[in-house]
């Protein structure tokens, strides 16, 4: 999910990222199943689970394997930085599309950390 996140970063910043400049991107969705979700959000008391949450978690999961799917979902009409023509090139398959999913349900905080660091290693080369 942190590749979405990172827009109102980069509209602020005077770094100006192009796609044409970068060989591939990384990104990690952190998931779960949807009874875990539910079970979540109600134990910590903050957005009260709905189908709204569910559907995004599900759009997340699809589009992790392929970028071009619903693009209605994210993408805007209105003038931004993002280079949307750039990102609807992108299918299933291609090798600049690299999401790796992190299954959560079962897993402890403490066995959480350990897979990201492990994935960000990996992403490092080491």
């Amino acid at each position: 999910m942190w590749s979405f996140q990172v827009k109102p970063y980069l509209e602020r910043s005077s770094v100006r990222l192009s796609i044409e400049q970068v060989d591939a991107f990384h990104t990690c969705l952190l998931d779960c199943d949807d009874v875990t979700r539910v079970d979540r959000l109600r134990d910590r008391g903050t957005y009260g689970p709905n189908m709204q949450i569910l559907c995004w978690a599900a759009f997340l999961r699809v589009h992790a394997v392929d970028p071009s799917w619903c693009p209605e979902v994210i993408q805007t009409s209105e003038p931004s930085i993002m280079r949307w023509e750039q990102w609807r090139k992108r299918q299933r398959g291609d090798g600049v599309w690299r999401q790796q999913v992190i299954d959560t349900s079962r897993l402890t905080l403490e066995e959480l950390a350990a897979e990201i660091a492990k994935w960000i290693r990996t992403k490092l080369g080491g």
